[in-house]
């Protein structure tokens, strides 16, 4: 027997895995290192509380659980309290290199003036197993009790090929296109086209350039604008309102509230962008205003140099040179911006995350007793699911 020291191609279970870690290491300890040093600066005090452990779960079906109809790959829960969590449902696939194909009305059609090669991702594909139509069942049992349906989501890594995925000094997770089933299935039947027959379909997409994508067998382009911004912005917004809340309530319980200064809340605000612009590799000093609060953090970082760098490896992983600095880039900008403004317009005070974090690509998991969503009747009996924790 030959010893096997690699798998012949990047294959699904290689790109869950990765992802998912990149998601739950960020969910379980973000921020934590930069904010420290901060605290020990600017007070007598430490709050030992933003300490504590809310471990992100990640459950996931077995193969045969999956054909019986799980249809999802993992389930992430969040903790956003001591006592609630957040929950959505992921469907991972491997995709394919392509250089064009002959498809008629493909967007990646050889001979057409745009640039033909892309990713080609198969779902629907398990023989014996309508995995599509599961996931339809899914969304549509959410729905019915009142649970957002786009919680049901497709993930579909850009990252084609093992070498290129070696390479890859980035966040895999930033070079993966999410989608929403309710979405994928509005723009289906907008073009008459039923992806629950059974059949494969695929879904293809431009490697630097996520507006260019297109499913099939039935060929229809996706109009609806790419939604990973919005994904990662809600699941990462509840984790860092959670550890914000945390900060402010230790403040609050050590019972020192009046010396709590202007100056120490936008620290630490200023430290939460901080980590977010080395984490998403992004200029933090093209965000916000420099002034005495936040030369600190502008002034002994090189984010140049960072940006350099993801550009330097983004070009040898996808062989597009960076012309327009911040092109495929714009959504991560976008995102920090948004978190950015939703924490200044709720300095000094603590967020209500039930209220005010969105709800559209996650739903509040209803107490502790119900963590795990058994879906009997309709998916031939209940779903039992393995468990990790990172």
């Amino acid at each position: 027997m030959a010893v096997k020291l690699e798998p012949g191609s990047l294959n699904e279970s290689t790109l869950e895995v990765n992802i998912i870690s990149e998601i739950a290491s960020f969910l379980k300890t973000p921020f934590y290192p930069w904010i420290l040093p901060h605290f020990l600066l600017d007070l007598h005090f430490f709050p030992h509380s933003t300490f504590q452990q809310r471990k992100t779960k990640l459950i996931r079906l077995t193969p045969i659980e999956e054909n019986k109809g799980g249809g999802w790959d993992t389930k992430i829960v969040i903790p956003m309290s001591p006592t609630k969590q957040r929950a959505t449902f992921i469907q991972f696939k491997a995709g394919q290199h392509k250089k064009g194909n002959k498809i008629p009305n493909s967007i990646f059609r050889n001979g057409t003036s745009a640039s033909t090669e892309h990713a080609q991702f198969q779902f629907n594909g398990n023989r014996g197993n309508n995995q599509h139509k599961t996931l339809k069942q899914l969304a549509k049992h959410l729905n019915e009790r009142r649970i957002p349906s786009k919680a049901v989501l497709y993930a579909f890594p850009r990252v084609t090929q093992l070498d290129k995925f070696y390479k890859l000094e980035d966040e895999l997770l930033f070079h993966t296109s999410f989608l929403t089933l309710s979405n994928i299935e509005k723009e289906a039947k907008k073009n008459n086209s039923d992806l629950s027959d059974g059949k494969a379909h695929y879904f293809r997409t431009c490697y630097t350039d996520v507006r260019r994508r297109e499913v099939s067998s039935d060929v229809f382009q996706l109009d609806f604008p790419d939604e990973t911004e919005d994904i990662l912005y809600e699941i990462f917004l509840v984790k860092i309102a959670d550890l914000r809340n945390r900060i402010y309530q230790s403040l609050i319980s050590d019972d020192i509230q009046e010396t709590i200064s202007e100056s120490i809340l936008r620290n630490i605000d200023y430290s939460i962008y901080f980590q977010l612009a080395v984490y998403f590799k992004i200029d933090l000093a093209q965000l916000i205003e420099r002034n005495s609060y936040s030369s600190l953090y502008l002034d002994f970082f090189d984010f140049n140099f960072l940006v350099k760098e993801r550009n330097k490896n983004y070009s040898e992983v996808f062989g597009v040179q960076i012309i327009d600095n911040n092109s495929p880039f714009e959504w991560r900008e976008s995102l920090v911006k948004k978190i950015i403004k939703f924490l200044r317009e709720r300095r000094g005070r603590t967020i209500k995350i039930d209220e005010e974090v969105p709800s559209e690509y996650s739903f509040t998991l209803p107490s502790q007793e119900n963590m795990v969503l058994t879906l009997e009747g309709r998916f031939n009996g209940p779903i039992e699911a393995g468990l990790l924790i990172f």
